[in-house]
């Protein structure tokens, strides 16, 4: 391994790979000259144009994040990233394809590919407008996103949902409207939220507009075994343990 520019290593490392970069880094953000290293995953989101660099990861052994600012860096490959494709087809010219937030996202998100507005105490599918083909063995989970579940009432209804593999329909996001309807000083007012925390008119007070394109949840796919069940002829044929049939907060809270 030897010291090469920042630039030759987005140019040199392949798409997909998992690298550890150190460098050392000028001041930036009122930082101090450090030596810092990084994991990243080198992806096309991880490149300028020109080929250099760029990660919003914290810096291990720092509190600062942004831009890799290193006239030299060390980098070594530590793992190739296995990948998986998963044929999409777009049912509506308003469906996006799913996308990874950050090169180290575990999960990707999901876009509504159609206005939605959910009233309190409601429960409405938000059609995503495509299909896909999950390979055998797999399933696709769908999963809250944190940002829309801290800034709204809205919760995926079925959480975590699961797209079968065999499943050829258009993939939708139920969501639950939870909020009162309820203004706090009890005036009623016409209006409702984006999902962004804007007011929307037009629309019940606690009601939510989901926009297209909306990033509304977010998804995995996940290896699923085949599990076949043998039936035994009595519960003491199950193995026993200290818990046995201890539940509903029978080990504490």
């Amino acid at each position: 391994m030897s010291n090469v520019s920042h630039r030759e290593v987005a140019r040199n490392a392949e798409s997909g790979e998992r690298i550890r970069i150190t460098a050392l880094r000028g001041p930036y953000k009122r930082h101090s000259p450090e030596i810092i290293g990084l994991e990243t995953i080198v992806n096309e989101k991880s490149r300028f144009n020109d080929g250099s660099v760029f990660t919003e990861l914290s810096f291990k052994n720092s509190e600062s994040t942004g831009f890799l600012d290193a006239t030299y860096v060390d980098y070594v490959v530590l793992e190739e990233v296995p990948g998986m494709n998963v044929k999409i087809h777009r049912l509506s010219e308003h469906a996006r394809i799913p996308t990874y937030g950050s090169a180290a996202a575990a999960a990707f998100d999901l876009y509504a590919a159609a206005d939605v507005i959910i009233a309190p105490g409601e429960t409405k599918k938000v059609p995503l407008g495509f299909a896909v083909e999950i390979p055998d063995g797999y399933e696709m989970q769908i999963r809250p996103r944190s940002g829309v579940t801290w800034n709204t009432k809205l919760r995926v209804a079925n959480s975590p949902a699961t797209i079968d593999s065999d499943f050829r329909g258009e993939v939708v996001v139920i969501l639950d409207n939870t909020h009162s309807g309820r203004y706090p000083d009890g005036a009623v007012h016409k209006y409702g939220f984006t999902i962004d925390g804007k007011r929307a008119t037009g629309m019940m007070y606690g009601s939510y507009l989901i926009r297209r394109g909306d990033r509304i949840a977010q998804a995995l796919v996940l290896p699923v075994p085949r599990v076949t069940f043998e039936e035994v002829a009595e519960l003491s044929d199950l193995t026993e343990t200290a818990r046995g049939d201890g539940g509903f907060g029978s080990s504490g809270v």
